[in-house]
């Protein structure tokens, strides 16, 4: 039986605990997924992760605020190389605000939320 899900393409940039939690897919951690290692650094990898957008439909990362588009790869980037991608970017703080650049989990933010 097909889910209604299996014809979306994911690019998982995701750490921890809080991206890998949210693009799971109602399976349990990082089951049915397919991994490589890239150096978003290196100019090669860079290219290399740019094609993989063109094929996707979203992309998902929680870097800290800004990090990937420092890389040349935050949402414009992937955009330009996809237009129709979906960027999905999650933070323990939000994109803008007081707190933004702070790194952070759930329990940090629970605890200064109080």
């Amino acid at each position: 039986m097909e889910g209604a899900l299996d014809d979306i393409t994911v690019r998982d940039l995701g750490q921890v605990i809080g991206m890998p939690f949210c693009v799971h897919a109602a399976q349990y951690r990082d089951r049915n997924k397919l991994g490589i290692t890239l150096d978003l650094k290196q100019p090669a990898a860079m290219t290399l992760f740019k094609e993989l957008v063109k094929k996707a439909d979203v992309v998902c990362e929680n870097f800290s605020v800004g990090a990937m588009q420092r890389l040349g790869l935050g949402y414009e980037d992937c955009k330009r190389v996809n237009p129709r991608i979906v960027y999905a970017s999650l933070t323990a703080f939000g994109q803008e605000g007081p707190y933004a650049k702070l790194r952070g989990y759930d329990v940090l933010s629970q605890a200064i939320s109080g």
